[in-house]
């Protein structure tokens, strides 16, 4: 058991884990040939099926807070992340060990680190506007006789 479940075990009796599930693309390939591709939903609930038992809704988790902030009625018991392979949700002693247990359709499980925003460690003052090149510095300070009050139109000057 990896330490950081092992510790949020003691301190609250639930732990959020990540679960790796074994490629779903050998329940696809069981499928005949010929057959009709199933709606999304019905895949990710079929991938997750027989492990979502082991999971629990915890009043002490982190989904139940936001669900709470929110207004939700509760979050739902696991996550699935079909496009990964991964399942994310809350487990008492007795879930993690029926997922451990699970070698048919579970290929790891890993403590879930705590997630949150990234605050910015320091702010720094905006850097200056570059300044214009060297020539145009000059330009502005000589301001030559032709750019004068309006007096460049483009046209030749004779004279």
């Amino acid at each position: 058991m990896s330490q950081q479940i092992t510790q949020e075990l003691r301190a609250r009796g639930t732990a959020q884990v990540i679960v790796g599930l074994k490629q779903p693309a050998a329940a696809e390939a069981a499928a005949p040939p010929g057959a009709a591709a199933e709606p999304a939903a019905a895949t990710a609930s079929s991938a997750i099926a027989g492990i979502e038992r082991h999971f629990t809704v915890s009043e002490l988790s982190q989904d139940s807070a936001l669900a709470l902030a929110v207004g939700r009625v509760g979050p739902p018991r696991v996550r699935y992340y079909p496009n990964l392979g991964l399942a994310l949700g809350t487990v008492t002693r007795q879930g993690l060990a029926g997922l451990r247990a699970d070698t048919a359709r579970v290929a790891r499980v890993a403590g879930a680190p705590p997630l949150s925003l990234i605050r910015p460690v320091r702010m720094s003052a905006g850097r200056p506007a570059p300044r214009p090149p060297r020539s145009h510095r000059l330009l502005r300070r000589v301001r030559p006789a032709g750019l004068r009050g309006g007096a460049c139109s483009g046209a030749p000057r004779h004279g």
